[in-house]
């Protein structure tokens, strides 16, 4: 897998992730306690042996450096290959009709760094999205579709996820895609939900960049899927692990619960391909005496004397005696005092609740308490 380059498009941020978005991108939002979105794809380009991998940024993008660093935790701080961030400002000089300082679609964003693209020695490019919460056999769909003769393939899922930022696809019995569908599903044809993962030769991605700078386009799904689907063949390859991605702030809070499930984490977190994250030592969590903790996945370093029932609990949360925090998502640092409760809430970082007070979510409507915000 040393001739794949793995590109992973981190700068993705729908507006429907408002409250939780707003200071940071997609692929940096917090999963199951410890981890962030974009461990997933990074975990699954090394497991599958990838060794130089792209990450292309546009804005707020502290968080996710901040996180990766510089990918020794993924084995990609090397001499050689490893961990390429690419903001937006690198390439601000190669402007076209189609690159703007910051980029707005994918295309824009590839053409951006189409030097870089164009310099690498690899001869595949693996392209995904930065929001995919999945554990991937990318070693083995690149091999399948070495074998397949198609010029692009893009992994699916044959579940139905809606939503407008999706696009939907038509498989014949090869596997050929046929047909797409953009946004939410109207035909019944189009039941393969893309993941957002590309596989084609580098030659072939800068050709497609070509075109669209030629023809000044600037999305991949929206724009360029024409000119793919009638200049080349393109194939489905269909993932039938669990997938999932970041779009919504009610997709953000269902993921996490699912993690409290055994058998969704068991799909998820496949042992012979470990997800990696960036290891940070803390002390243990303590559980005071009045602590009453079920059903729940905490981190390290919180400070627990309250109850917690049925909820995500990441590093150096404290929950105040007496305080109740239930079906609920806290974040690194925030604090619930003494006595309040809060159920079906995501509490950014940082957030502090204090003595006696109650907030009340829904599972379909959770409430987003933003960072640093004092309730």
């Amino acid at each position: 897998m040393k001739s794949v380059l793995g590109l992973i498009l981190a700068f993705d941020n729908p507006d429907e992730l408002q409250g939780i978005g707003d200071v940071r991108t997609a692929a940096a939002l917090p999963i199951g306690c410890r981890y962030r979105a974009v461990d997933f794809m990074l975990s699954s380009m090394t497991n599958s042996g990838i060794t130089t991998v792209g990450v292309v940024l546009r804005d707020k993008y502290q968080s996710l450096l901040d996180h990766i660093g510089t990918g020794r935790d993924w084995d990609l701080s090397r001499k050689l290959g490893g961990l390429v961030f690419l903001p937006p400002f690198s390439y601000a000089s190669r402007l076209t009709r189609t690159t703007s300082v910051v980029p707005q679609g994918k295309m824009e964003a590839l053409a951006g760094i189409y030097d870089f693209l164009a310099l690498s020695r690899c001869e595949y490019v693996v392209m995904a999205d930065g929001d995919i919460i999945a554990n991937l056999p990318l070693d083995e769909m690149v091999q399948r579709h070495k074998q397949s003769g198609w010029d692009v393939t893009v992994v699916c899922v044959e579940k139905i996820l809606q939503s407008v930022y999706n696009t939907y696809y038509a498989l014949d019995e090869s596997g050929r895609v046929t047909d797409y569908n953009l946004g939410l599903r109207a035909d019944e044809a189009c039941r393969y939900t893309s993941l957002g993962v590309y596989i084609m030769k580098r030659s072939v991605l800068l050709h497609i960049i070509d075109e669209a700078v030629t023809h000044n386009c600037r999305h991949l799904e929206r724009d360029t899927l024409p000119y793919i689907l009638r200049q080349y063949t393109m194939g489905g390859e269909v993932h039938h692990g669990f997938a999932t991605k970041l779009q919504d702030v009610r997709g953000f809070f269902d993921i996490n619960m699912m993690l409290l499930q055994k058998d969704k984490r068991d799909r998820l977190f496949d042992r012979r391909r470990p997800i990696l994250t960036r290891v940070r030592n803390e002390e243990p969590t303590y559980y005071g005496d009045t602590a009453r903790v079920s059903d729940s996945l905490l981190a390290d370093g919180c400070t627990i004397e309250g109850t917690v029932e049925n909820s995500i609990i990441f590093r150096n949360v404290r929950v105040g005696r007496g305080a109740v925090v239930r079906d609920s998502i806290v974040m690194k640092g925030a604090v619930v005092k003494a006595r309040s409760e809060i159920s079906h809430v995501i509490a950014d970082k940082e957030v502090t609740i204090r003595e006696d007070r109650t907030l009340i979510g829904h599972e379909n409507y959770p409430v987003v308490v933003a960072k640093h915000s004092v309730i």
